[in-house]
């Protein structure tokens, strides 16, 4: 059995860009920390260790912080969204400040104070979760069945009946699935994972990806009566860990989910990529309209963009050229949109960009 290594009163001092809090250990080794808050004191866990560097896993808490406050999802929450733990108005300045340090590490000074966009909408916003199974055998030697997160910092999975943080149809969704299943000759050894997707309107879709093909696992009937518009069986090849679509074995209603963006008809389907938080991501379509329409600042003029950066011009010509780029690539994507709007020719380069990068609004706020 591996040793188990714990650290005692280990410091926490800051956020870091992953979502933990990072301390230092007694013999100088930094420690990333789920679980924790910049300013307490806390015993923790190790799960990973590096020559120069250990994670780990709050398991108490010596000194607590004034900005840490009970999670919605004591057992799970750290498997998916740690940060239930900080007040809502401290984890918006956390998030401004990871911001800063970002554009800080490549030598960009922003011209002006970072602030964060949201709509206050906590709990019940995101419109896609995936879930893993687990079983094991009852006092009756019987086979459970139960929708699960994996564990984040160790191994084993976390039964659970949902997330807070998914809207409610797809919760609903979820156990219903998981309750007809219960009913078939089937275990979590043949289940990978339960893909379920809803549009703003509250219409769902699903895929269960299986690691084993079986064949009539859902009648069409039964489909039917579940909680959706339509779904798939999907077998997955067991050797890789994601949900990758092998063979599709069954599909039943209607698979492809529909939304607007800004009055604009967006279609997609469950596996594809599309933005978790809908109206977050129309304020940043809006914010990156601001650089195509805007007649008064051009992001294509260098004088204009160079007001973005006041550290050196050699930054400015640098977000200039990124920009434009942007631009251009917004540009075509539309276009192609209204030429071709089924769902692989619309404009989610978007929603990829908007993952990864923070979009400047001129001389009002940055976002994420």
């Amino acid at each position: 059995m591996k040793k188990v290594r714990r650290h005692q009163d280990v410091t926490l001092e800051k956020i870091v860009g992953g979502g933990q809090a990072i301390g230092q250990l007694a013999d100088g080794r930094k420690c990333f920390v789920w679980g924790g808050l910049p300013g307490e004191v806390v015993n923790i866990r190790e799960t990973k260790r590096k020559s120069k560097y250990v994670e780990g896993i709050v398991e108490e808490i010596i000194k607590s912080s004034q900005d840490r406050v009970e999670p919605i999802e004591p057992d799970s929450y750290l498997s998916t969204s740690p940060w239930q733990i900080i007040k809502f108005e401290t984890e918006q300045a956390y998030k401004a400040q990871l911001i800063d340090q970002a554009f800080e590490l490549h030598k960009v000074k922003l011209p002006h104070k970072t602030t964060v966009f949201s709509d206050n909408q906590q709990l019940a916003y995101r419109n896609k979760l995936e879930l893993s199974w687990y079983g094991m055998a009852d006092e009756n030697g019987n086979e459970t069945l139960d929708l699960a997160f994996f564990r984040r910092g160790g191994r084993g999975k976390i039964i659970v009946e949902g997330s807070a943080l998914a809207r409610p149809e797809i919760n609903q969704l979820a156990i219903a699935i998981r309750d007809l299943l219960r009913t078939k000759p089937v275990t979590a050894r043949n289940l990978k994972t339960l893909l379920i997707r809803c549009n703003q309107s509250g219409e769902a879709v699903w895929q269960l990806y299986l690691k084993d093909k079986i064949d009539s696992l859902i009648s069409p009937s039964e489909a039917a009566q579940l909680p959706a518009i339509g779904g798939q069986i999907i077998f997955s090849d067991p050797r890789s860990p994601a949900s990758v679509i092998t063979e599709r074995l069954a599909s039943f209603g209607q698979t492809t989910l529909h939304d607007q963006l800004l009055g604009k008809d967006f279609s997609y389907a469950c596996e594809g990529f599309f933005q978790v938080n809908l109206p977050v991501y129309e304020q940043a379509l809006e914010d990156m309209g601001e650089w195509v329409r805007n007649e008064k600042t051009d992001p294509t003029n260098p004088s204009e963009t160079a007001s973005l950066c006041s550290n050196s011009p050699r930054a400015a010509r640098k977000l200039q050229s990124q920009i434009l780029g942007f631009v251009q690539m917004f540009r075509k994507e539309l276009a192609e949109s209204a030429a071709h709007p089924e769902p692989a020719k619309q404009p989610l380069f978007l929603a990829a960009l908007l993952t990864n990068i923070v979009t400047l609004r001129p001389a009002r706020r940055n976002l994420i």
